[in-house]
């Protein structure tokens, strides 16, 4: 991943923290602080793509992990396009 100066689910360039793609207690694959393994998220995405795995809607597999991450950009560009 690049690591860009932009939220990489809706683009803001406010409010950015640094999220692991792999999680930092993911199992011996244990989150790097490589550059290809953190994006930028704005805190209202990087809460709610959190929530989606803290409740227990989505097991926290890679690809689930990376399913979920696209889904949310893919949502937000759709809802981008119809304004």
């Amino acid at each position: 991943m690049v690591n860009r100066k932009t939220c990489f689910v809706c683009g803001t360039t406010k409010g950015l923290t640094k999220h692991h793609i792999v999680p930092r207690n993911f199992g011996s694959f244990g989150g790097f602080d490589a550059w290809w393994n953190i994006i930028r998220l704005c805190e209202k995405d990087h809460v709610a793509y959190h929530k989606m795995f803290d409740n227990g809607t989505y097991e926290p597999t890679l690809e689930n992990l990376l399913k979920q991450l696209s889904r949310m950009r893919i949502k937000h560009l759709r809802k981008k396009e119809e304004q």
